[in-house]
């Protein structure tokens, strides 16, 4: 065996052990991230085409109505609180909501749990209601309607069983992990009442709702099993040692069987 072989053999085999230590703490910190990812709640959402339904002992009822400023809206009545949305105006009067499904959606909700629905349907228990609503158009006049998908603002109200009433702006986080209206044109940070819709909250599939369908592959989970979670560190240093031990790994074979290749004597040349 030369030394080609010999260099290549030991970098074989330790790229081969550096590689296997590394493949094996990456397998486990994606199983903790698995793990940790089965753990936390999942939702099921159901949409809600009707204008009035009764939750939780109180009549919840939708109308239609004008703003002063004679723009469309909605009156929504629920038990004894009162209150109005801006809505964008629908194609069509219907006596559903159906005709506002792009942008407003009324949902029951419930969580998941070992992959089975924790709620009891004909009692109501566990189940919560909620309206979301697409305040914002979302596209720019002066770009010939292009989509502005980072400008969505969305009303996230939560109609509780106790009678009560959570309402909330938010707004996805950009790729920088910022919320967008809390950035001027300056690029400077201000201060806004809008909140960011986190990942893996009911809020973050609520929005989802009250989007056009065609741009729900916009939003995906800026956390994975790369990048880790709060709770779960990611591959960390485990990717690049076991990418590069591949390599190592290669280039080591490679040089083996260059090594082992046995070359014929050149012939001398009569003249």
């Amino acid at each position: 065996m030369n030394s080609t072989s010999k260099l290549g053999l030991a970098l074989a085999l330790s790229s081969g052990c550096l590689g296997a230590f590394g493949a094996w703490n990456m397998a486990g910190r994606i199983q903790s991230f698995n793990a940790a990812e089965s753990a936390s709640a999942r939702w099921h959402f159901e949409r809600i085409d009707a204008r009035s339904t009764t939750f939780a002992g109180r009549k919840l009822t939708i109308t239609d109505t004008r703003t002063p400023q004679d723009t469309a809206a909605m009156k929504i009545v629920y038990g004894d609180n009162t209150f109005t949305l801006d809505v964008k105006e629908p194609p069509a009067a219907l006596p559903d909501l159906s005709a506002y499904t792009e942008w407003l959606s009324p949902l029951y909700f419930a969580p998941i749990k070992d992959g089975e629905i924790s709620v009891d349907w004909t009692s109501g228990e566990g189940v919560r209601l909620a309206i979301v609503n697409r305040s914002t158009a979302g596209y720019d006049d002066r770009t010939w309607g292009s989509v502005r998908v980072k400008d969505w603002i969305f009303e996230v109200i939560e109609l509780k069983s106790d009678g009560t009433i959570d309402r909330k702006r938010m707004q996805y986080r950009d790729r920088r992990g910022r919320v967008p209206a809390s950035i001027n044109e300056k690029g400077e940070i201000v201060t806004t009442d809008i909140l960011p819709i986190e990942e893996r909250t009911w809020q973050w599939q609520a929005a989802l709702f009250a989007v056009p369908r065609l741009q729900i592959s916009r939003y995906r989970y800026g956390s994975d099993a790369v990048e880790g979670t709060r709770g779960t560190p990611g591959m960390g240093w485990t990717l690049p040692v076991t990418g590069f031990s591949a390599m190592g790994l290669f280039i080591g074979v490679v040089m083996v069987m260059a090594g082992s290749v046995k070359r014929k004597p050149q012939s001398a040349i009569i003249a």
